[in-house]
């Protein structure tokens, strides 16, 4: 049963590491982008 937590807690931990990297991707590429097509963009 510990196995299975641990293995679950590295896959949900892997899971947020590769959304936080993608979402740090999508704010580093595409906000400037649409920032500069629409300056009162937040």
């Amino acid at each position: 049963m510990e196995a299975g937590f641990s293995k679950d807690v590295d896959r949900y931990g892997t899971v947020c590491f590769l959304e936080g990297f993608y979402f740090f991707l999508f704010e580093r590429l595409v906000s400037p982008l649409l920032n500069s097509n629409r300056p009162t963009f937040v």
